[in-house]
């Protein structure tokens, strides 16, 4: 099972921008970024030599030198440039010695043929077709599968343990000698690969004309915060995030709502989520709300408010423990159809577990719900509570109920369980949120969640998506 707390910690509601109007959309689009903002020259050479190590790694070695060659008075940077140079040589040979011989530029690739060698590129041929290649797209893991599992010999052995440490080897000490130069300068090469991580993915940025790729790039360097180089940036990347989350969004798609369910249209075009429950990504799209429902679940028998909270998917299902109410990332106008599927687990030692499905939820609790499988009401907690019977008798244990619960914009809300159905008020309530409130020790389950209406949306709800969107990037908008 996977806890659903680690997801809904950085989750929030994810969709909420997704209907907005297309005048806030342009609004937001105008403020272009300046990208340009984000391009940097290292001004320490520890920056360069993480740059120029970043670069050697994805064989851009001409320009890892000419990043280092403000810096070649220092020792430690004259010797990174020499082991750029004899690389940069011993690329050169290797690819001639290989020239109409067969080759892998990545192991398990495609065998190719070297077809001819110019001064900036390779040419190869495959069953796939042919090719050309840069060379400063042959880096240290392409040049490790061409040379094969021999080692460089003579007076360049060193090259073989030089292309483990630019690919990424965390224990030097298994192939260097301790009193070889290279080892030395070994130990920071772990730090040196990050700075030249963050250092390229900031290049990568003010060039990248792709939102998508543009967000994976800045999430990269969220992890990287802790570098100076990243530290003394966040807030420009977290403006930055902020323009491309709103840039990435289509209002009239479904499949761009940035939500985990299965997103559709209805026949009658209305916004349809599928949860499945088949996948734990899914709990995404809610959040957390334990407060809410307070003045209800004081009536509550059970002694589920005393058994910790548990809300997560498990063998293609939602599992419900605890005493919590959860809400969906998405608000909704009427017409509002919910169809679930619910298991109540056995539970002798708690005669009165409770599953409440609710729409049309209001701040201060107003809601139309439905209570177990027995009771369907209407709370407006400015005017009565209505309520309607539904079975004379409680649900039964392991027994799988499928219901409907509709409110279709008139004066009544509805469920329905198999062919049974009753109706109430809806007390002028027409839009709202859902909320899955449960108090249970043994557990209530949905097998399946169907959401189908309109999605509303105000400024607050739009802000509270976007922050969520940072902080899910690692740019928590309060940082």
């Amino acid at each position: 099972m996977i806890r659903s707390e680690v997801i809904l910690k950085i989750a929030a509601p994810l969709v909420l921008l997704a209907i907005l109007p297309a005048s806030l959309i342009a609004q937001e689009k105008a403020k272009a970024f300046d990208r340009s903002r984000l391009g940097f020259t290292p001004e320490r050479s520890e920056t360069a030599l993480g740059l120029a190590i970043e670069l050697a790694r994805l064989g851009d070695l001409d320009r890892a030198r000419s990043v280092l060659a403000p810096f070649a008075a220092e020792e430690r940077v004259a010797r990174e440039i020499e082991r750029l140079e004899a690389l940069s040589a011993f690329r050169d040979e290797l690819l001639q010695s290989k020239l109409g011989k067969a080759i892998r530029l990545t192991e398990g690739a495609e065998i190719s043929k070297i077809r001819a060698i110019e001064e900036d590129r390779i040419e190869l041929s495959s069953k796939a077709g042919d090719e050309t290649v840069p060379l400063s797209r042959i880096g240290a893991v392409e040049l490790t599968s061409i040379q094969g599992r021999r080692r460089v010999s003579g007076d360049q052995a060193w090259i073989s343990d030089y292309l483990l440490l630019l690919i990424g080897e965390e224990d030097p000490s298994r192939f260097l000698d301790d009193d070889d130069v290279l080892s030395i300068d070994a130990a920071s090469f772990q730090e040196l690969r990050k700075i030249g991580r963050a250092a390229q993915r900031l290049e990568a940025l003010a060039r990248l004309e792709s939102s998508s790729l543009a967000l994976v790039q800045i999430e990269g360097l969220a992890e990287l915060r802790d570098l100076p180089l990243v530290q003394e940036r966040l807030p420009v990347l977290r403006q930055y995030a902020r323009e491309l989350i709103f840039q990435s969004f289509d209002p009239s798609s479904p499949e761009g709502l940035g939500i985990q369910a299965k997103a559709t249209r209805s026949p009658d075009g209305q916004l349809l989520l599928t949860y499945d429950f088949q996948d734990a990504e899914q709990l995404q799209d809610f959040a957390a709300d334990p407060e809410w429902y307070s003045i209800n679940r004081r009536r509550l028998l059970g002694k589920g408010k005393e058994t910790p909270v548990v809300f997560e998917v498990e063998g293609g299902g939602l599992e419900m423990k605890g005493a919590s109410c959860y809400r969906h990332a998405l608000a909704f106008e009427a017409p509002i159809n919910i169809r679930y599927k619910v298991i109540y687990h056995d539970a002798t030692d708690d005669p009165n577990p409770y599953f409440m499905m609710g729409m049309v939820a209001q701040k201060d609790e107003s809601h139309i719900g439905f209570e177990n499988v027995t009771r369907l009401y209407s709370i407006n907690r400015k005017d009565a509570v209505q309520r309607a019977k539904f079975l004379d008798t409680s649900f039964i244990a392991g027994n799988l109920y499928s219901i409907e619960l509709e409110h279709q914009g008139g004066d009544k809300a509805k469920v329905t369980i198999d062919t049974n159905w009753r109706e109430v008020e809806s007390q002028g309530m027409k839009s709202g949120g859902i909320v899955l409130f449960f108090q249970a020790v043994n557990g209530v389950r949905l097998e399946q969640l169907e959401i189908e209406g309109t999605p509303v949306i105000d400024e607050a709800t739009k802000q509270q998506w976007i922050n969520a969107r940072l902080e899910k990037l690692g740019l928590s908008a309060g940082e």
